[in-house]
């Protein structure tokens, strides 16, 4: 298991930039009103994030107030009991609020005028000697509610309740803490054990599916929980279910993995260390704060957990990894003060060319409320959470337990010294300590051709000097011994050169005096036959002085091929001699030669210069580069997929073309035909039936323009309602035309209003749906303007997406009348090939409506 922590200091934390700080209402937090006759403790500030409204408490903790943190209109109701928790049901429309021994359902509308309403619906009361410990949220827009006594209690929409007691409180134990999380899907639930224990229950059976104790923290009592619901990590199945519990007030974070088999394994733990303002070393100067309480929320993609700090200000943002079950990277941010209660959400920021998703929090401090968007170029990057498997030492105690490696590097006694004599004295429980001669620490860099030094002393003094002359005397020392070990082995190759050389002049001595005597016998018997030869014939050579005799000759020839045979076995010998001489003699002289390298290492200690603020900024800075590469490959590749695409597709469009135009010549032929044979006839009816046919006739043509004439003049109108301001009607009119072309017409000429148009306060949600009903129809057969057309569904259905979702929550009637509209509009879009009919903006569109559609069905 790997631990990993991170410090939070006054010098770590990212300020909020102006513009993503959106205060919402002021309110006093620290001015709760108790009742006279009070006699327990009064809950502090509560509050439950739904969608874009905030379900929270005032002053009184009786009051509760819904606000939108969009538009910031508000509304208040009030309960009968005071309220300790809250949590949101279903999304923005139904809130559960609980506190002593009851709880109640709010639901919330919100009209077309942006106005708020709330209604308490249902108070569930529990036994008058349990109460409320936590509330999380269930599937059906269902709450579950942990009591005192161990109970968990279903309270359901329409106010009927079911509860059954955890296992831990069946047996007789005594709940302790109000950790409560819930997996929807698997109908599980974290609940508390006995002691400091957690158990894993199942909502269906009612039992615990632990097969023994699980004590996630040791004995420290867990303070929170969360379990995941929607994200999946590497080489992990389907069944796994990922869990993050907290202790010591939300410090220290533990994610665990439950398999299939029930069995729960630590991954790893965060430790989160808080120093107090205007220090930045949590044990040099004794500011740790121990007692840090971190408010602990997890975001709706579940990609961070935000930590808020109850004593400093301080919200820490912790990224998941993205392929493990761990945290990545941690960033500090700034609050302005204190946080009482911090939930983060999700926001959708849409500009004029694309929608993002962006991280933000709704923050409550004790002047104010307000929405705090995180800086997401600041939120990515490489990690900075620091590996420390045992708890870290105090940094005097860990200098005095080490061997200092400054010393190791220049040299001298194996000490180390206290910075100041006071520091001495803390380090060793106050008691007196000789304080050693102050060693030079000096860390010299070049990057580029450029030098910059870092130097300390303990008596303040610049030793740069000092550090270059030992850096100086090592390297000569190295580069001497290297020299020696050098000229060993020349000495060594020379004395093999001399034994191979003597050794080559005895054999081949050896093999020409043995090759001599065989010559010698063979040519004593030819010298023999020759002269035999020559006393008794007539035909003998006198020899001469300018000439060789038969018997040189070949004595001659005799010597040559006896050099010729002996050179290769010469060459033979000596090349094995040498193999021999050097194998015997090359081994010792490398051993002492790498042994001499060796001790010569021992005695320079390279400094790790990884681990210096410089190397770190470095590091940051080379991230950034390659991260920059990255996104513009990207860009290129996907510039040069769409290019290859459309070229691919251009010839099949083509084909496509020529195919549709030979199809409608051959119908226009057929039409044409079929024509000349209606005129013939008309004629021939003409002919027998007189002249009141004719005007027949002539009265026909002339409705055909008028027909024109009034399309024409709709439009007309239409422009001038919608000059006027009268949006509703002009859209009515062209609408009850039926008239695509008409439609289109009228949306390309009042296009510079497209944002009045598109508000969801400007046509009835009917209208809306009919447009893009008539927008989507026979969409795939009319692929031509699709891009048109679709670009005006995607406006409509980005700026109605939340009315929409709000109509269907609350106003079921209404929404049964649009929801057919909607779904053939859906139907239409998902029948267009994005890979080859349309660009890639309108498959971008298209792409954003389906899912849209999609979350209303």
């Amino acid at each position: 298991m790997e631990t990993v922590s991170f410090t939070s200091t006054s010098v770590t934390r990212n300020n909020f930039q102006t513009n993503n700080v959106v205060p919402l209402v002021k309110s006093k937090t620290t001015g709760f009103i108790a009742a006279p006759d009070a006699t327990e403790s009064l809950p502090g500030p509560v509050m439950a994030v739904g969608g874009r409204l905030l379900c929270l408490t005032t002053k009184k903790p009786t009051e509760l107030r819904v606000l939108d943190r969009i538009t910031a209109k508000k509304v208040e109701l009030s309960t009968t009991f005071n309220i300790a928790v809250a949590a949101s049901l279903a999304g923005d429309s139904l809130f559960a609020v609980a506190g002593e021994n009851s709880v109640a359902l709010v639901e919330t509308a919100t009209h077309p005028d942006g106005n708020l309403s709330a209604e308490q619906k249902h108070v569930v009361t529990l036994d008058n000697n349990d109460s409320v410990r936590n509330i999380s949220a269930i599937g059906n827009s269902s709450a579950l509610v942990l009591t005192s006594s161990g109970r968990l209690v279903t309270v359901k929409p329409d106010g009927s309740t079911s509860s059954f007691t955890v296992p831990a409180a069946a047996k007789g134990a005594i709940i302790k803490g109000s950790v409560l999380a819930v997996h929807k899907e698997a109908a599980l639930a974290v609940v508390p054990g006995k002691g400091a224990a957690l158990d894993i229950v199942s909502l269906n059976s009612e039992k615990s599916i632990l097969a023994k104790p699980w004590m996630p923290h040791g004995d420290e009592t867990p303070t929170s929980a969360h379990v995941f619901q929607v994200r999946t990590f590497e080489g992990s199945s389907q069944e796994t279910r990922f869990i993050v519990t907290g202790a010591s007030n939300n410090t220290e974070l533990r994610f665990w993995a439950l398999s299939e088999d029930k069995n729960v394994t630590l991954v790893q733990q965060l430790t989160i260390n808080t120093v107090a303002d205007g220090a930045e070393d949590a044990a040099a100067a004794g500011n740790a704060i121990t007692d840090d309480e971190r408010i602990i929320s997890v975001s709706s993609d579940e990609e961070y957990i935000i930590l808020a700090s109850r004593k400093v200000s301080s919200i820490i943002a912790v990224e998941l990894h993205r392929q493990q079950f761990k945290p990545t990277r941690a960033t500090d941010w700034n609050p302005n003060g204190a946080l009482f209660v911090c939930n983060s959400f999700i926001r959708k920021v849409q500009d004029a060319k694309s929608l993002t998703l962006d991280l933000a929090a709704v923050v409550r401090t004790s002047e104010m409320i307000s929405v705090v968007a995180f800086d997401n170029g600041r939120l990515a990057g490489a990690s900075n959470l620091n590996n420390s498997a045992t708890p870290a030492a105090p940094a005097a105690v860990a200098a005095a337990s080490a061997k200092s490696t400054v010393s190791k590097w220049f040299g001298g006694n194996d000490t180390t010294a206290a910075a100041t004599p006071s520091a001495a004295a803390a380090t060793t429980g106050g008691s007196s300590s000789v304080i050693a001669s102050p060693l030079p620490t000096s860390v010299s860099s070049s990057i580029a051709g450029r030098f910059s030094s870092a130097n300390s002393s303990a008596d303040g003094h610049y030793v740069t000097g000092q550090a270059v002359n030992a850096i100086k005397n090592q390297t000569i020392q190295f580069r001497e011994a290297l020299a020696s070990i050098d000229d060993q082995i020349v000495n060594l190759q020379k004395q093999a050169s001399a034994a191979l050389k003597s050794l080559q002049d005895a054999k081949s001595k050896d093999d020409a005096q043995l090759a001599g005597r065989e010559f010698a016998l063979r040519n004593k018997s030819r010298l023999n036959a020759a002269a035999a030869t020559t006393n008794g014939g007539p035909n003998s050579i006198a020899p001469t002085g300018s000439s060789m005799t038969v018997a040189q000759v070949e004595l001659m020839h005799g010597l040559r091929s006896f050099v010729d045979s002996l050179a290769p076995s010469v060459r033979e010998a000596s090349s094995d001699t040498c193999r021999k001489l050097l194998s015997s003699t090359l081994p010792p002289a490398i051993s002492r030669a790498m042994a001499a390298a060796d001790s010569a290492d021992q005695d320079v200690a390279l400094p790790d210069i990884a681990v210096t603020k410089g190397m770190q900024a470095f590091g940051l800075a080379v991230d950034k580069i390659h991260q920059s590469q990255n996104n513009i490959l990207k860009v290129e590749r996907n510039g040069v997929e769409a290019l290859s695409v459309r070229f691919m597709n251009g010839g099949d469009r083509i084909q496509r073309t020529i195919a549709a135009s030979k199809a409608f010549m051959a119908q226009l032929k057929a039409e044409v035909s079929a024509l000349r044979t209606d005129v013939s006839e008309a004629n021939d009816a003409v002919r027998s039936a007189g002249t009141g046919s004719k005007s027949s006739a002539v009265a026909a043509i002339s409705g055909g323009a008028a027909a024109t004439v009034s399309i024409e003049k709709v439009l007309e109108e239409a422009s001038r309602l919608a000059q006027s301001g009268k949006w509703s009607e002009a859209v009515a009119l062209v609408e009850r035309t039926g008239d695509l072309s008409a439609l289109l017409h009228f949306l390309i000429s009042v296009e510079d209003h497209a944002a009045v148009l598109v508000d969801p306060h400007t046509l009835p949600i009917t209208l809306m749906t009919q447009v893009c009903y008539r927008l989507a129809l026979d969409l795939r057969g009319q692929i031509g303007n699709a891009a048109t057309r679709c670009k005006w569904i995607y406006d409509f259905m980005v700026d109605w997406d939340e009315t929409l979702a709000a109509c269907k929550a609350n106003d079921a009637k209404t929404f049964a009348l649009i929801s057919e509209p909607l779904e053939a509009v859906l139907s239409e879009l998902s029948g267009i090939d994005l890979r080859k009919d349309v660009d890639r903006a309108t498959k971008n569109r298209i792409t954003l409506c389906k899912r849209l559609l999609g979350g209303l069905q």
